[in-house]
C-alpha cells in the first residue's frame, strides 16, 4: 500500500451498467454519411471506386449527422421509444445554436 493512501478509506465504486437503448447516442454509436476520398488528389470519390484502391490510397471518414442528443431523446423518458417534442422551443433553439457550430463541417476519420 501506498504510504500516501495509507490514512484514506478505502472507496469502492459501483460497477458500470451498460445502456440499453433503440437510441444511436445513448449507446455510443454515430450515425452519418462516409464518404471517401483519394489521397493523391484529395478528390471525394465513391464506394464503388474506393473499393478498387488499395487502401493506403483512400481515406475513409464520416460525416456526423448534425444534430445533439437532445434530438434523438424525450427529455420526460431519456431510454424510452418516445421521440421528442419537437414543437418544444428549447429543442429548436438548441438545434439552432447546435448548426452554427456546424458550420464549419469536421469529418470524423474511420479506419
Amino acid at each position: 500500500m501506498f504510504i500516501w493512501r495509507a490514512n484514506l478509506p478505502v472507496e469502492i465504486f459501483t460497477p458500470y451498467e451498460k445502456v440499453v437503448s433503440k437510441k444511436p447516442l445513448l449507446t455510443g454509436n454515430i450515425f452519418g454519411e462516409i464518404q471517401y476520398y483519394k489521397i493523391a488528389s484529395g478528390k471525394k470519390i465513391s464506394e464503388d471506386k474506393a473499393e478498387k484502391y488499395k487502401a493506403s490510397e483512400v481515406r475513409k471518414t464520416l460525416k456526423p449527422e448534425k444534430h445533439s442528443i437532445v434530438y434523438y431523446v424525450n427529455k420526460d423518458n431519456p431510454l424510452g421509444d418516445d421521440l421528442p417534442n419537437f414543437k418544444d422551443p428549447m429543442l429548436r433553439r438548441w438545434e439552432e445554436a447546435l448548426n452554427q457550430d456546424f458550420e464549419n463541417e469536421f469529418p470524423i476519420n474511420v479506419p
